[in-house]
């Protein structure tokens, strides 16, 4: 599943392209219970879609079934695309896909024990909201996990536009998309699961703004063009750079 980026959400019923998929009413010939269920360590939930589709997002339901959090591993056509953290309560976990995808899996951690008790799939394309135009008093109180998605969503914007001008190749998609593609993933789990002033929400943090800092000459390219829509994602992005580093105090200044 090459070049995928990552997100969460969905609704409705119906194995067309077009159409949302609750697993809460079974999904190609199976029932419910073979995806809403209890996992343990190394057990998974496997979702065959039939054929290679564009999934925008998931959102899934869970709750842990121990006293200790419980985590897991979201998987699109075998690759990694975000962590679950699992409590004792049922909170929802929305993931980024934005891609085409034909089997989705989600899989017990070690030492993890969760039931899944929704589970949608949102095939719909979602228009995209430009980040620097969120007031920056809503910006404020953004933790670490809003802004791996907001980074998902702008990244994703970026690199299919610079890919359809033909202003970018794969290496500089391996180089610098990738990198800040995996460092956003990272951060899903995060504030779920920690405090965002806990060390490993810290490194997540200056990960992703490490990786947006060495992504500079992509951002180079963009303002060689002559293209709105691309200086808006790049703004958006450098923007979340600098919101990231004022909160968690990361210097960027000699990067």
């Amino acid at each position: 599943m090459k070049k995928l980026i990552i997100g969460t959400m969905l609704l409705a019923t119906s194995m067309s392209i077009f159409a949302d998929i609750d697993l809460r009413n079974g999904f190609n010939g199976k029932p419910a219970k073979s995806y809403l269920r209890t996992l343990k360590a190394g057990q998974r939930v496997s979702i065959d879609l039939g054929r290679s589709q564009y999934v925008e997002e998931l959102l899934i339901f869970a709750e842990g079934r121990q006293s200790r959090f419980s985590f897991g591993k979201v998987y699109a056509d075998g690759q990694e695309i975000s962590t679950l953290g699992v409590p004792g309560f049922d909170p929802d976990y929305p993931v980024v896909v934005r891609g085409n995808v034909r089997r989705l899996e989600v899989v017990a951690s070690a030492n993890s024990k969760f039931k899944i008790l929704d589970f949608k799939v949102f095939t719909t394309r979602k228009n995209y909201n430009s980040y620097h135009r969120v007031p920056m008093s809503q910006r404020a109180n953004f933790s670490l996990d809003n802004w791996g998605k907001h980074t998902l969503d702008a990244v994703y914007e970026l690199y299919y536009i610079m890919r359809d001008q033909g202003l970018i190749s794969q290496d500089d998609f391996l180089t610098y998309i990738q990198p800040i593609k995996r460092a956003a993933v990272r951060t899903q789990a995060s504030d779920n699961a920690r405090a965002a002033d806990s060390l490993k929400t810290y490194r997540k943090a200056r990960e992703l703004a490490d990786a947006l800092v060495d992504a500079q000459p992509i951002f180079d390219k963009v303002m060689s063009t002559l293209d709105r829509n691309l200086d808006s994602l790049a703004i958006d992005l450098m923007t979340i750079k600098e919101d990231i580093s004022e909160k968690y105090d990361i210097d960027l200044e000699d990067e």
